[in-house]
């Protein structure tokens, strides 16, 4: 009987169970319908069925097949199956503890084969790259082909080995097999001596490997116009001037700025050489020593002069008033336009950019007003008017046709207002006002832009700029290329009386257009200078029961440009 008979046989003894799996080992006697089997066949001959009867219970019977060996008891362990063989040629096979084990055995194939658990033997060369890859990043990336030179018995074609050496002297390189080559910054071994620039490795800039990256907050200086870094240090546009006097800031917030000396630098109006204004509660000329509250009363003279404060309004234009109150002031100036005995009060202001400025009186009072950019008798004396409408009322107007304000240096204006009558009382109000400079040309398209407006009357005090003009009067002969300024004028149904047009420093001449401004329109008045002053009267000159334009055509000398006055009586 084999060992897995006997096995079979054991388990069916013991469980008396699977009687049909037990089939052919035991047979029934079918010559009997009931009663005892005469014979267990192949247990044992001598161990016969008693029918006798019940047999009492001995305790556990010795079975021979236990001492035998053909039976293992319950607690031998695991048993190998009668064979281990698996069926791979090239494997060991063998039973160990009760385990079958397969061993793979390369000789068992061969040359140029391996031999694998599954498959059995198997070419020795390699399919694909991965099989190559030693997981060593810093020899290089094997490869796969078989059949190359320098291909190994498994057609593995070695890597090239990493040069990890980047040429920056900034880093320290190395080469890590589970990722390949590693660059260590070192900032600090990069300075360019600029104290400026960010000095950092990078490893690829340049032949160290260091960037300098120029940082210009480091260059912050509150004292300094445009601070900025470059790679040679820091560079500024100068000093700080805020408000565009000409004089650098003495101090910025709690920083002392060096060699400023300008003591307020958000007000144009302070600064060293300033005239100092009485009674404003602020050191205008930036010397404590000199005292605010000037001599004598404020607004009296020219050293004491009263600020007329501007306010900005819509348009790029501003504007101020005062009340002009000559009870107790001096008569110090008189100008050609007379006033000579009455009293007369200085007033001042700053224009801060390139403007068109109305100066202009109104009130009780009889007034003549007159401007100039220093404050002396000589300069007062010419530049003024009397009642811009030729005695019919008391109102003074003066127009400056521009303020050039150059290099955003504010440019100061002072004002003289003279009592014409000297007993007369009462007070009157100056007014000032900037706007954007109106241009020297006829109007365009649609009206715009529109020379000056000076309808109303008054007295000019303008400047004619150089360079060339095709307009031309009819009273010059010849070809003229002169510059000209022009201004607008629009009455209804009145005569303009007079235009009187006298050139500083040349002889200029004057002529009027009526309805419109190119030389096809009508021109009513043409008059050359004598001893630099050209005069039109009323001839022609008459808007009759309409609103009617003419325009004034100040004709100035050849290229250069000048200054001029001309004062208008309508």
């Amino acid at each position: 009987m084999t060992h897995s008979s006997r096995v079979t046989l054991f388990a069916c003894v013991l469980g008396l169970l699977a009687l049909e799996a037990c089939s052919a080992i035991v047979q029934p006697d079918t010559t009997r319908l009931g009663g005892d089997d005469a014979q267990i066949v192949g247990i044992d001959a001598s161990v016969s069925r008693d029918d006798a009867g019940p047999r009492p219970d001995t305790g556990p019977r010795a079975d021979a097949a236990l001492d035998t060996g053909l039976v293992p008891p319950e607690d031998a362990g695991p048993v190998c199956p009668p064979s281990c063989d698996d069926g791979v040629p090239c494997t060991d096979d063998a039973c160990v503890d009760g385990i079958c084990v397969h061993a793979t055995n390369d000789a068992l194939c061969a040359p140029g084969q391996h031999c694998t658990p599954l498959a059995g033997c198997a070419s020795d060369l390699c399919t694909r790259d991965a099989e190559c890859d030693d997981a060593n990043a810093c020899n290089g990336l094997e490869r796969c082909v078989p059949g190359t030179p320098g291909a190994d018995a498994h057609g593995c074609v070695a890597g090239t080995t990493l040069d990890c050496n980047d040429g920056a002297s900034c880093t320290d390189d190395r080469c890590e097999p589970a990722t390949g080559c590693v660059h260590e910054r070192h900032d600090e071994r990069c300075n360019d001596g600029v104290a400026c620039t960010a000095d950092r490795c990078t490893g690829t800039s340049g032949p160290t490997g260091c960037e300098f990256v120029p940082e210009s907050t480091r260059c912050a200086d509150p004292c300094r116009v445009g601070s900025r870094c470059t790679m040679t240090g820091c560079v500024d546009e100068g000093p700080l001037d805020a408000d565009r006097d000409g004089y650098p800031a003495m101090q910025v917030g709690s920083t002392a700025c060096t060699g400023g000396t300008d003591c307020d630098d958000t007000n144009p109006a302070v600064h060293p050489g300033a005239p100092e204004i009485c009674g404003n509660g602020r050191d205008d000329d930036c010397d404590p020593r000199t005292p605010d509250a000037c001599a004598g009363t404020p607004g009296d003279t020219c050293a004491n002069p009263i600020e007329i404060p501007l306010t900005s309004t819509s348009g790029g234009s501003s504007t101020g008033s005062v009340t002009v109150s000559f009870g107790a002031l001096a008569n110090d100036y008189a100008t050609r336009c007379g006033g000579s005995s009455g009293r007369d009060a200085i007033y001042t202001f700053l224009v801060s950019s390139t403007s068109d400025v109305t100066i202009e009186t109104t009130g009780a009072v009889d007034t003549i007003l007159a401007a100039a950019f220093s404050c002396d008798v000589g300069a007062f004396r010419e530049s003024c008017n009397d009642d811009r409408d030729f005695g019919l009322d008391r109102t003074s107007r003066i127009w400056l046709h521009p303020v050039p304000v150059a290099s955003g240096a504010p440019v100061r204006v002072y004002v003289l207002v003279d009592r014409y009558d000297g007993d007369a009382t009462g007070t009157a109000t100056l007014q000032v006002t900037t706007r954007p400079v109106a241009p020297n040309v006829c109007p365009g398209s649609g009206g715009a832009p529109r020379p000056l407006d000076i309808s109303g009357g008054g007295t000019v005090l303008g400047l004619i700029t150089g360079g060339l003009s095709a307009q031309q009067g009819s009273c010059r002969f010849g070809v003229d290329t002169w510059p000209e300024a022009i201004v607008r004028i629009e009455e209804t149904d009145r005569q303009l009386e007079r235009l009187t047009l006298t050139g500083v420093d040349f002889d200029p001449y004057l002529y009027v257009r009526q309805g419109g401004c190119a030389p096809s329109a009508s021109e009513v008045g043409c008059a050359l200078a004598m001893e630099r002053t050209a005069t039109l009267t009323d001839t022609g000159m008459t808007a009759t029961g309409r609103s009617d334009v003419f325009y004034v055509f100040l004709d100035g000398p050849p290229i250069t440009g000048g200054a001029y006055r001309l004062e208008f009586n309508p």
